[in-house]
């Protein structure tokens, strides 16, 4: 299994947001930089992989909104693709 680790421990805004995450999956430059474009990175991902969000607490903190709307992608993009598993931890 691959495991993928995306530490958002400095992330303040939601194109940092998309920065990290586009850097952690390895994103094709394309990458549209908004929640779709990573509900499509993630459930076309074809290997049997992990994703890791460490340091969640963080997103909840700076961007409540978007945290609020990325636990539910994040929920249906594993109920979508049999090949993802995704786990957020708070940190420390």
């Amino acid at each position: 299994m691959k495991v993928i680790d995306i530490d958002l421990k400095n992330v303040t805004t939601t194109r940092g947001f998309h920065r990290v995450v586009k850097k952690g999956l390895q994103a094709p430059d394309y990458y549209g930089y908004n929640l779709d474009a990573l509900y499509d990175v993630l459930t076309t991902i074809n290997e049997e992989t992990q994703i890791v969000f460490h340091n969640f607490k963080v997103i909840k903190a700076n961007l409540p909104d978007l945290a609020d709307t990325l636990e539910g992608l994040l929920l249906d993009a594993t109920e979508e693709n049999d090949n993802l598993e995704i786990i957020t931890i708070d940190g420390e």
